[in-house]
């Protein structure tokens, strides 16, 4: 079971390496629930491609997500990052940045 942690508890309680394991782990959770898989069985580095979800799938996922982290993100970050690995590092990595409450775009423009 993963911890239920508010954005701040996330951004403010774990460090870099430990934010990245819980939302990979969060992240694999709802593919595994989604696919009828064991979460252990998700390669983190595997494309979302590779999982045969369709785009309802990939949004409703994202949006799941946006809310767990308290945060906006982007209905297309399954396609802009196109792995758990590389969503994660970005999450994080956007985390870090100042003005982290909203998500950053792949352009490198600050969404709203």
């Amino acid at each position: 079971m993963l911890p239920q942690l508010s954005s701040q508890a996330l951004a403010s309680a774990y460090g870099p390496v430990q934010k990245a394991r819980i939302i990979e782990a969060w992240i694999a959770v709802k593919l595994a629930e989604v696919l009828d898989l064991d979460p252990k069985d998700i390669d983190f580095r595997q494309p979302f491609a590779s999982f045969g979800l369709g785009s309802m799938q990939q949004i409703a996922i994202a949006g799941e997500l946006e809310e767990w982290l308290g945060r906006r993100l982007s209905p297309t970050v399954f396609w802009d990052y196109p792995n758990i690995q590389a969503l994660t590092s970005h999450l994080v990595d956007a985390d870090q940045s100042p003005g982290s409450g909203t998500e950053i775009d792949s352009d490198g423009s600050q969404g709203d």
